[in-house]
């Protein structure tokens, strides 16, 4: 498998392809590792493979081969300073650095990718000074006495979210490595959909929902002129084709991108020429728009401990007013608690940006959607 995996990483649909065949048959893919991985992928074990570098787009092979030669000369890399004034920046581009980070190449060295991005500039800066000190016939003396890089600090700002994390793997190989972007909309879609899709069957002329994430868009041009859409819809269960006729085409193409999670209800039925599973979609709904249509009602859990979070609350909500959902305070003292429904003024349409700017003001145990 690594020998095949290794003669098509140029072509990351098939790469993609055969992760998934090492998933069937129990096989690990270890994540991509500027330390520890080849340009290659490579057999560990009988049940373990090393992701190629090599599988990495926009990570040329000789900027590659340039960087594991550095470290077959030298040794591991100690963090994201030494690898930059160890390689040639001419081959070795922001544009190579940026491919490792989000591939997750470097999360080795002990912090996370979006430190490592914001400290890009720094490093290169801090690897150019390094190289002109060298021609000049300057050294470090610190450097000198302790045979080591001396520390310099990662710019500091926030994580990544998982959304973000994950798209930049995918950017970069094609597939979603260290999780998929469902995961974080699965306890809320427990109250929206009825099967995940694996477990979607065919019910007779029955109308079923389900939710995934579009995995591939492929655009027809009817007889009459009109155009259809087929998506394919992952929800790391399955993958399912659905067929969107020209009448719904047009209602619903602004959802149609690529990486997109969308709600559809349809029927399910046999594709008579693949012999799988098909959904004929009749209504799609994008996540913002089903919490319209479903949710009770936001929660945010407020203590009177912390009488500025009161004032933090109302600062986000007010750039998000002017929806349908209610928003409810879940407000707990020592001695009692209740739940305060807030007026209509403060109504708010609960998009993934509103929640996200919640759990970051609070925590995400504080702020839930409700469903009935």
């Amino acid at each position: 498998m690594a020998a095949v995996l290794s003669a098509d990483m140029d072509h990351t649909d098939k790469v993609v392809h055969f992760v998934e065949d090492c998933d069937v048959l129990g096989l690990k893919i270890a994540p991509p590792d500027i330390n520890h991985s080849d340009y290659f992928f490579k057999a560990l074990d009988e049940k373990n493979l090393a992701y190629g570098l090599g599988a990495i787009k926009g990570a040329g092979q000789a900027a590659l081969d340039l960087i594991i030669a550095a470290r077959n000369k030298d040794g591991v890399f100690k963090n994201l300073f030494d690898f930059c004034q160890r390689v040639d920046s001419r081959k070795v581009n922001r544009r190579v650095i940026e491919a490792c980070i989000k591939a997750g190449a470097f999360d080795g060295f002990g912090t996370h990718r979006a430190s490592l991005m914001a400290s890009i500039d720094l490093a290169l800066q801090n690897a150019d000074q390094h190289s002109r000190n060298q021609s000049a016939g300057q050294q470090d003396l610190f450097a000198v006495l302790t045979d080591t890089t001396p520390a310099i600090d990662y710019v500091k700002v926030p994580l990544w979210n998982d959304y973000e994390r994950l798209l930049g793997e995918k950017e970069t190989l094609g597939l979603y490595l260290s999780g998929h972007p469902i995961q974080r909309y699965l306890n809320e879609l427990n109250h929206i959909i009825q099967y995940r899709l694996a477990d979607a069957r065919p019910e007779g002329n029955k109308s079923v929902t389900v939710a995934g994430i579009i995995a591939s868009i492929r655009l027809i041009q009817t007889k009459r002129g009109d155009r259809m859409a087929v998506i394919g819809l992952d929800d790391n269960s399955a993958q399912i084709d659905v067929v969107i006729f020209p009448e719904n085409y047009q209602k619903y193409r602004e959802l149609l991108i690529k990486d997109n999670l969308v709600i559809v209800s349809g029927e399910i039925g046999i594709d008579e020429f693949s012999n799988q599973y098909r959904l004929l979609s009749r209504e799609m709904f994008s996540m913002n728009q089903a919490r319209e249509r479903h949710a009770k009602y936001l929660k945010v859990c407020l203590s009177p401990e912390k009488q500025e979070d009161f004032n933090k609350l109302a600062f986000v909500l007010e750039k998000h007013k002017g929806g349908q959902c209610p928003v409810i305070i879940d407000y707990a003292s020592k001695n009692a608690k209740a739940q305060l429904q807030l007026g209509k003024e403060w109504l708010v349409a609960p998009t993934d940006q509103l929640l996200q700017s919640l759990r970051e003001t609070f925590t995400d145990d504080d702020v839930m959607m409700v469903y009935s």
